[in-house]
């Protein structure tokens, strides 16, 4: 991939904060003995 203009760069930047959010709330979310499943439904 390969960004050419200053609002894709945004983008991806605006992009990068949504998924760090979501992985750092699915980190929160998880607990031992956990299945993916459960974990899955959580994030979905």
């Amino acid at each position: 991939m390969s960004i050419s203009k200053e609002s894709e760069l945004e983008g991806m930047k605006r992009v990068s904060e949504v998924v760090a959010t979501t992985l750092r709330l699915m980190r929160e979310h998880a607990k031992v003995g956990m299945s993916t499943k459960e974990l899955d439904n959580f994030g979905g």
